[in-house]
This record gives C-alpha cells, structure tokens and sequence, in this order.
C-alpha cells in the first residue's frame, strides 16, 4: 500500500508539471486534487484482514472446535461483517454438515426400523424392503464420499495464511473429516448386515422344505 502511495504521488507530480504552461488554474486545480488523493487514498483501503482472520480464528476456537457436540452455531449479521471474506470459510462447513444431515434424515428412519426387525418370519415379510435399504445404505456411503470430496476441493481453493490453517484445520477435521468418515464406514456396515439378511432368505426360499422356522430359530426337518 505504501509503494501504491509513492507512486500515486510521483504521477501527481508529473502530471502537474506536465499542465503547469496551461495556466495558474490549471496548476491549482491539480494540486488540490493530488492532495485529495493522496489523503483519501491511504485511508479509504485500510486493510481490515488481519483484524478479520482474529475474530474468524478466535470463533474456530472458541464456537466450533472447543464447543461440546458437532452442531455448527449460525453466523449472526455481525459475525459476517466481522469475518468479512472469511465468512466463506465458515460456509464450507456450514454446508457440508446441512447436506449430511439432510440426506442421513431422509433415511435414518426407514433403515433402523429394519434393523430392529428380529423375527425371522416378519424379516421375510420385509425382504423388498431390505433389498431397498441395503441399495440405499450403498448409496447414503458414496453420497458421504462425494459430499467429503466436494468439501475438500473447496478447501484446497481457500488462500490462509499458517494460523488460520490451524484453527481452520481443527474444526474442518471436527465437522467434516471425522462426521464423513464415521458415516461412510456406519452406512457400509449397515449395507453388510442388510446384504447378509437378504441372503439369508435367499437361503430360506431356496431350501424352505428341508426348514423350519419359528420365530427367530432356523431348524432342519428329518
């Protein structure tokens, strides 16, 4: 910003000189208006960033990293003013976690119903919807990796400088490293078990003349 200003005011300079054979109101109206520049100027760009990246570092530490629970708080006005750009920042995790939560919601409930299902007769019952939960347990697990792969390209795009990297790193990991990697591995244990059920019954219907079942007991007839 300094360089910015030396060179503003040599420009000025010359440009007065340069107008100086055209008159004394000429001359005059360029020095005021160098001067007007040269005053503003250094004043209208004060950088703010650093004050930005404190309060954005201070929150990361304070609101999300040491908070209890993974839920993220939403940025008041003020808090978006005080961050200026790095409110884009926050708005990565912001929205990795929305997604998540959305597509975990819209699933949640149909697959644990399943999974409480002990009765072998009433699983059998329920086999097309197993074969439609354990296909969508396959699908919630590659949404995860795609959501964590998005998330990770707008992080790579993200210029911080080195003590933002860290307080940015420690909550990027607490919101969207450790929840994708949680939830792919649970999503792919859950397409196990319900892969396995269907196979079960698979078996069940292959072989239902030699069995016989009750309740949650398979037993071979003589």
């Amino acid at each position: 910003l300094y360089t910015i200003v030396i060179l503003l005011r040599a420009i000025m300079f010359q440009v007065i000189q340069t107008m100086s054979s055209s008159g004394r109101a000429v001359r005059v109206c360029c020095l005021l208006l160098a001067a007007l520049a040269i005053a503003v100027f250094p004043f209208g760009c004060a950088d703010k960033e650093p004050q930005q990246r404190q309060a954005f570092i201070e929150f990361l530490d304070t609101k999300v990293t040491a908070r209890k629970g993974v839920s993220l708080p939403d940025l008041s006005r003020e808090e978006k003013k005080a961050f200026g750009d790095y409110a884009y920042h926050y708005a990565i995790l912001a929205r990795f976690q929305k997604t998540m939560s959305e597509e975990a919601a819209r699933n949640a409930r149909d697959l644990l119903a399943l999974a409480d299902l002990e009765d072998i007769a009433a699983v059998a019952r329920e086999e097309r919807s197993f074969r439609k939960a354990a296909n969508e347990a396959e699908k919630l697990q590659k949404r995860v990796q795609e959501l964590k792969a998005k998330a990770d390209a707008a992080r790579a795009n993200l210029v911080q400088p080195e003590d933002l990297i860290r307080a940015y790193g420690a909550a990027y990991d607490k919101i969207v490293t450790v929840p994708a990697q949680t939830s792919a591995e649970a999503f792919a244990a859950v397409n196990k078990v319900f892969t396995a059920t269907l196979d079960l019954l698979d078996f069940i219907n292959t072989h239902s003349r030699d069995l016989e079942i009750s309740g949650k007991t398979i037993n071979v007839r003589n």
